[in-house]
């Protein structure tokens, strides 16, 4: 049977066999075509950021984020300072700030003490604080700040609680463990929440937890030795919660009884003979705002207001309550340079700081107004301010997961700084490709002339003639590739592509609910929006490119999301966006510039997908939306996507894979449909797995063009790639047996076409599994036979033929499941490479003619483009005369990777989670972008720049050499003219 490839194709990928390998990015294009978005993720409101005086003489913010990042911040111009991450099982649970250290505990099993430099973020010391007991140390508590806390003696040791049980006395310098006192462990449920220090010694508050009611023991220690000084008898409180009290003065607690919900007050070294009722008000919360040293807190009221609480002079244990001005609070604080209070909340009219006078809390200032939009921002869910003066800066988070510096001048608020740390969380992402500047203005002018006015256009133009000729010879005899790889960052209301297309917007939803558009060539956001709902009350099902053809108007985004109302149950929406502007395609109902939502169907989305159908009016495509019922829902919806969905409903397939990692089985359904237009979707096939088997990744087949249906073989001879279109991937693991499996299924009829099983996997690191055309390839750690360390990282290439002969044929690509699916031969090679893989991708082109790499993130955070010629399974081991024709590589079971072949060079990217290829206009260019805790984007160029001059060609010498022939033939042409006319008469 011949081969469907036309010459062309084949004299291009003969010429393409000839191109040794080359890395991804020359070393003169490095940091000119990639670019590195370093973030640190969104703050965590458990632990409250806070100014610092940097040794370089500036301010700075610490803060600790959701993703587990300890990181300084400039406050002036919010760049990283320095960032720690740490691995995700060390969590950070408490740190405290002193001179020039910030000291952390972390863990959730055996804590961890580590001092951190303030000025560099390196660590300077760590201690492993290991249990007394010998049981293995439990992190039991929420939140998990509860029963760890730091103290500074004032010798400067450093003096913890940790996992609620132990005190440990460390020196400032060395981290050594001077001292450790450990709880009664013979007494049940007790768990010591906190550390007074005080001249007199250190308290120790135990919470001793009880059927009738917590109990409250409080010991003191002798803060040099650690001795026992005092203990207190347990004493029976009505306490909601172990956080709802407060210490004041080193020697007062307060705290509010569950059933009155009045505050009492008792003296901590005399707490089991004494309790008083401070207040007769009725409060909820205790919040500490800086001020408990001088017996000032915050006390939350029943319908959320606040009241400032500070103690009675008159009176030992008294206390008194001040109204204050605004309701429920977001920001209390201490002021940084005296004992001004400082309080922050939103009005009618924005998010204003006040700031009260200790002497008189009547008295109050503003010192900073910021003209809010919650619509645009997001709401401020906690802030922190720095010293009260005309400049005074607020650095605010908000709900969309953004981190802004606000500062008060003469003319009012700014905004100096923002960082979209929610761009570390991203869930989907859609490309959007942009319009040519010249086609899309010329089409602008021609839908406006006529025949006369095109005419005299086109003949005042000719005086742009001499220009465009100079300059059409300067760029080609002068041209640089570099210089024209290069381009300006995209901005909104001119978004066009460069020559090439390089740029391209990417469209990305975060888990917070806020949509960014990236330029993909510079990583630059053109623009963000944020759907109307409560990002905490979304969770995105998926995100699509509905509307790429320029003829019906700008591309369109679709979002589909479950929204979790409270009192009002779940409901899937959906919405519309304009990709170019991030615009909603229809006005909000309260006409603000809020995004307009439709809802789809009551309870939870599935799973939902594109169709081939287009709205009748908008030509926007449709979205299959499978509700919790399985019954299917269309967005948008008109009669013309029913009638037209139910011509192909019984072509059209799904498999449950998205969003259902740790699932029992997969399964496929199908989907049927009645006269009156309704769909269902039902289970068609099912594949179980082992009561232990986890899904741990899931690789959908990779779209694209297929240039070459098969493999030319050294005697010319054709083995056929086995092409199934409905194929995906997916890696499962066994944690008790140690084991996994690699899946290679037939989504429409549930049939294995492959499977692999691997024994003694590193069940901590899982499988990373990635497919494209017929090209396999997973990894995984090998695990020690002991299981506590890894013995070595393998990569396995897997390629799928239709015969294991060469010209056998099966027509996989356009096989029916109803006649019995063909089946695949394996070719498989499996090597050692030295570097954890974390993930892997595989470039794509816009024809399919260049050869593919694969991309590995490696655990070092580095990104390696491995070309597929190195992975090739048909690698011999002593090659033939036939392979060598087909430049086969020999076998090596080790894989050197080379550093030419490091995409992200020298940065530091950290956390990457998902690795995004696209093609370019180039055929030898592929757009690289990744997506994790930081953002980072290149292009790889796996057959070499092909189809593009260098920038070392002699376009000059060229040019000189074609005039020099051109003269030449002139001048000889005369003579070969006489010379042939008189060869012909003699």
């Amino acid at each position: 049977m011949k081969s469907r490839q036309s010459p062309f194709t084949i004299l291009l990928l003969s010429c393409l066999l000839l191109l040794t390998y080359v890395h991804a990015v020359q070393r003169s294009l490095a940091g000119k075509i990639d670019w590195h978005k370093s973030l640190i993720g969104v703050p965590r409101h458990d632990l409250e950021a806070g100014f610092v005086q940097l040794p370089q003489g500036r301010d700075g913010v610490v803060m600790v984020t959701e993703r587990n990042v300890l990181a300084v911040l400039g406050a002036q111009d919010g760049e990283v300072v320095w960032r720690q991450v740490l691995e995700a099982e060390d969590v950070v649970v408490s740190y405290e700030v002193a001179d020039d250290a910030v000291i952390v505990i972390s863990g959730l099993g055996t804590p961890i003490v580590r001092s951190f430099s303030l000025s560099t973020g390196h660590v300077q010391w760590e201690t492993l604080l290991r249990s007394t007991s010998g049981q293995p140390a439990q992190q039991l508590y929420e939140p998990l700040n509860l029963g760890s806390k730091i103290v500074f003696s004032t010798e400067g040791d450093v003096i913890v609680l940790s996992r609620g049980h132990a005190v440990n006395r460390l020196d400032a310098k060395t981290g050594d463990i001077k001292w450790t006192w450990s709880a009664d462990e013979n007494v049940t449920g007790s768990t010591q929440v906190d550390l007074v220090l005080g001249q007199d010694g250190l308290t120790v508050i135990s919470m001793i937890q009880s059927f009738a009611s917590p109990q409250l023991a409080v010991t003191k220690l002798d803060s040099t030795t650690g001795n026992i000084i005092q203990e207190t008898k347990p004493v029976k409180i009505n306490l909601a919660s172990p956080k709802d009290y407060i210490v004041t003065e080193s020697s007062k607690i307060h705290w509010i009884d569950a059933t009155t919900q009045q505050i009492k007050s008792a003296l901590l070294e005399s707490i089991d003979k004494q309790l008083t009722s401070g207040l007769k008000g009725t409060y909820q919360k205790i919040q500490d705002i800086g001020l408990a040293s001088s017996g000032v807190f915050a006390a939350r009221n029943a319908d959320g207001s606040e009241d400032l609480i500070r103690k009675d002079e008159k009176k030992p244990l008294g206390l008194q309550a001040f109204k204050t001005d605004f309701g429920q609070a977001t920001l209390w604080q201490k002021s940084a340079t005296s004992d001004q209070i400082i309080q922050g909340a939103f009005t009618e009219a924005g998010f204003k700081v006040l700031v009260y006078n200790p002497q008189d809390l009547s008295k109050t200032t503003i010192i900073n107004d910021i003209d809010h939009d919650i619509v645009k921002h997001g709401k401020i869910v906690s802030a922190i301010t720095g010293p009260a003066s005309e400049s005074s800066l607020t650095i605010a988070v908000t709900s969309t997961g953004s981190i802004q510096c606000w500062a008060q001048g003469e003319t009012g608020s700014r905004l100096l700084w923002a960082r979209e740390e929610s761009l570390s969380d991203v869930k989907t992402h859609v490309v959007v490709d942009l319009p040519e500047r010249k086609v899309e203005q010329t089409g602008a002018v021609l839908d406006q002339e006529g025949f006369m006015s095109r005419t005299i256009r086109h003949v005042k133009e000719l005086i742009y003639l001499p220009s465009y000729a100079s300059s059409f010879v300067s760029r080609f005899t002068s041209g640089s590739y570099t210089k024209s790889l290069s381009s300006s960052p995209l901005r909104a209301g001119n978004l066009f592509r460069d020559q090439f297309g390089f740029q391209k917007l990417v469209i990305m939803a975060t888990v917070h609910g806020q949509i960014y558009a990236v330029d993909s060539a510079h990583g630059n956001i053109v623009w963000k929006t944020s759907l109307k709902d409560d990002a905490s009350e979304l969770d995105i099902v998926g995100m699509w490119n509905v509307r790429s053809g320029p003829e019906f108007g700008a591309p369109v985004v679709a979002i589909v999301a479950n929204k979790n109302a409270a009192g009002k149950g779940i409901s899937t929406i959906a919405y519309h966006i304009d990709a170019f502007t991030g615009k909603s395609l229809q006005f909000a109902n309260d006409g603000s510039d809020a995004l307009s939502v439709k809802t789809i169907a009551d309870g939870l989305a599935t799973r939902a997908f594109p169709i081939p159908v287009d709205h009748c009016k908008t030509h926007i495509q449709a979205i299959a939306v499978v509700a919790q019922d399985s019954q299917v829902h269309f967005f948008p919806s008109c009669n013309k996507i029913k009638s037209g969905f139910a011509n192909i409903s019984s072509q059209t397939f799904f498999h449950s894979a998205e969003g259902k990692l740790a699932q029992t089985s997969i399964r496929g359904y199908a989907i049927s449909s009645s006269e009156s237009n309704v769909f269902s979707a039902y289970p068609t096939w099912a594949l179980p797995l082992a009561a232990d088997e986890t899904i741990v990744d899931v690789a959908e087949l990779q779209q694209g063009v297929i240039a070459a249906y098969g493999r030319v073989l050294g005697d010319r001879t054709i083995l056929y790639k086995y092409l199934n279109p409905h194929l995906v991937a997916y890696a499962t693991i066994s944690k008790h047996a140690g084991a996994g499996t690699v899946y290679v299924i037939d989504t429409t009829s549930g049939a294995i076409v492959y499977e692999a099983g691997i024994s003694d996997v590193d069940v901590r690191t899982g499988i990373q599994v990635n497919l494209a055309e017929n090209w396999l390839v997973y990894s995984y750690a090998e695990k020690e036979v002991s299981g506590k360390s890894s013995r070595g990282q393998r990569l396995v290439s897997t390629e799928l033929f239709e015969g294991a002969f060469p010209d056998e044929r099966t027509n996989s690509l356009s096989a029916s499941t109803l006649t019995g699916l063909p089946s695949a031969h394996a070719i498989t090679r499996t090597f050692m490479v030295s570097v954890g893989i974390k993930r892997l991708g595989m470039t794509n082109s816009m024809h399919g003619i260049t050869y593919k790499d694969l991309i590995i993130v490696t655990d070092r955070d580095q990104l390696v483009a491995v070309p597929k010629r190195m992975l090739d399974p048909r690698r011999p081991d002593v090659p033939s005369k036939r392979d060598k024709e087909e430049f086969l590589v020999p076998y090596q079971p080790m894989l050197f990777l080379d550093p030419k072949w490091t995409i992200s060079h020298t940065y530091d990217v950290t956390g990457i989670n998902k690795v995004i290829t696209t093609p370019s206009l180039l055929e030898s260019t592929s757009l690289i972008i990744t997506t994790g805790l930081d953002l980072f984007g290149s292009r790889a160029t796996p057959s070499g720049t092909f189809d593009i001059l260098s920038d070392y060609f002699n376009k000059t010498q060229l040019m000189l050499t074609i005039l020099g022939l051109g003269i030449g033939i002139t001048v000889a042409r005369p003579a070969v003219t006489r010379k042939v006319l008189k060869a012909r008469w003699y």
